[in-house]
């Protein structure tokens, strides 16, 4: 099949130039995932699919200059399928949806960020609903792609999406001053030595903290790193 479509293909006719511009007009408008199944227009991955001239010629350029959007789950089956086969060479550029997939209390990215770090020229973005963790996720897989990261990775024995559970039957109030006040992981501890001045600052900062990142359920999900001990 693939040699009838080699010598029946008029685009592999044309001049070698102008197959060029040609994939350069076959980009994807919006990322590409599950939710494209429904979408009007068709996909441009369906030239990776012609015959074996074609996809060596057009895939690496679509794969650089597409977006593929997918859960974290499925991050690790594509970059098994579409980037480890392909090398070190391999382009590609990931929006993990860390809305979910978050079913348990843990959730170890540790091995994702290895996997990037094999892959310079694959990047990842994360998005989520809780702008904070979504921040400290882009911070960690950002850093993959740094020259700079592997002196600083190997003390790192864990990175973790941790989901830390509130008591649901206390008030809103009391669940966000025990946090806000009792846990030094808090963003907004409020140390002995705060300033009074600051205090009326410090609860407006809190109390929208509070209004945009608790979940209904009274769960937040955090980012955390742990480090081995130097003497281990």
């Amino acid at each position: 099949m693939a040699g009838n479509a080699k010598s029946q293909s008029r685009l592999l006719q044309l001049p070698g130039e102008l197959r060029n511009h040609i994939y350069d007009f076959a980009r994807e408008e919006s990322p590409v995932g599950e939710q494209t199944v429904t979408r009007s227009q068709p996909l441009f991955r369906g030239l990776t699919q012609t015959c074996r001239t074609i996809r060596s010629e057009y895939r690496p350029m679509y794969m650089e200059h597409t977006i593929f959007s997918m859960r974290l789950l499925e991050a690790y089956t594509f970059i098994a399928a579409y980037v480890v086969p392909h090398g070190e060479d391999s382009h590609g550029t990931l929006l993990i949806n860390f809305d979910y997939g978050l079913t348990s209390i843990e959730t170890s990215i540790l091995p994702l960020v290895k996997l990037l770090r094999r892959f310079a020229k694959v990047s990842a973005h994360a998005t989520c609903s809780d702008p904070r963790l979504r921040r400290d996720l882009n911070v960690v897989l950002s850093a993959c792609e740094k020259g700079w990261f592997d002196s600083i990775s190997a003390p790192v024995a864990r990175i973790t999406v941790k989901k830390e559970t509130r008591h649901t039957d206390q008030t809103p109030r009391i669940v966000f001053n025990w946090y806000m006040c009792a846990d030094t992981r808090s963003p907004f501890f409020l140390s002995k030595d705060t300033p009074p001045s600051q205090l009326w600052m410090w609860r407006e900062t809190c109390f929208d903290w509070f209004v945009r990142f608790m979940r209904n359920d009274m769960a937040v999900y955090v980012l955390e790193v742990d480090f081995r001990p130097v003497w281990s």
